[in-house]
């Protein structure tokens, strides 16, 4: 059993029913490490699995020790027993304060310093490897409220506007009733009109960012931000369906 599989059982029985997002979190690792050690965990018996709601009203999937598991654990390190007037004091501490300082604990510190920051600005501060996205790391943290993306730059609730983001090339999706109401309008109208009429904006548009996430925009709101394990998800059953 490896060193960080050993500190996912003992974050699982301190915290029971604790969900991927969070294990990522306080593991300090991308979403898809975690989920990926989980999986070993859930083959080796070690781990069950139940499935709850979110803060964000998703279904999610929450972890906790397997009877199997804590059966063994309870025979291999038997409890001493402690005579009634040694017994110590239980002390209550808060674990934020204990526990090491995350990726996203550093990020968050450094846009409260610094204000709205790249994900350039970021990965350096982060040290992230080249290759690894931003996203993979800080996108709990736009999910369960404690930062803000707009594009390439993060920011905090409540801290202002936010810098301006760089612009991606967006593919665009007309449907035919729209392309068939331009072309009708282009043909009575000058050619300045028909340059105007081009430039309205997509009803349907998505982009691929710089840090790998795949956003999807319709009527120029936001309805999906897709990290890239979830991107890849989404092409390998479109082309299950394709197959079909």
């Amino acid at each position: 059993m490896t060193t960080t599989t050993v500190k996912l059982l003992d974050l699982i029985a301190k915290v029971p029913m604790v969900r991927t997002v969070q294990i990522a979190d306080r593991l300090d690792m991308p979403v898809d490490q975690a989920d990926k050690l989980l999986r070993q965990s859930l083959q080796a018996g070690h781990i069950i699995e139940h499935e709850v709601d979110a803060p964000n009203n998703r279904k999610a999937m929450a972890y906790e020790l397997s009877a199997q598991y804590m059966a063994a654990n309870a025979l291999a390190q038997p409890a001493k027993p402690v005579e009634p007037s040694h017994q110590p004091v239980a002390v209550v501490t808060d674990d934020r304060t204990t526990r090491p300082q995350t990726k996203v604990d550093r990020a968050i510190a450094y846009v409260r310093e610094n204000g709205p920051s790249t994900s350039t600005q970021l990965h350096a501060e982060l040290g992230l490897a080249e290759g690894v996205h931003v996203s993979s790391y800080l996108g709990t943290a736009v999910r369960d409220g404690r930062m803000l993306r707009d594009g390439n730059t993060w920011s905090l609730p409540g801290a202002g506007t936010v810098a301006p983001a760089e612009i991606p090339k967006f593919s665009t999706i007309r449907s035919v009733s729209s392309v068939s109401e331009s072309a009708s309008q282009q043909s009575g109208e000058t050619a300045k009109a028909a340059a105007q009429a081009s430039s309205t904006p997509a009803a349907f548009r998505c982009a691929l960012w710089s840090d790998g996430t795949f956003e999807i925009q319709r009527n120029g709101a936001t309805i999906a931000n897709l990290l890239p394990h979830e991107l890849d998800t989404v092409i390998e059953t479109l082309h299950r369906v394709r197959a079909a």
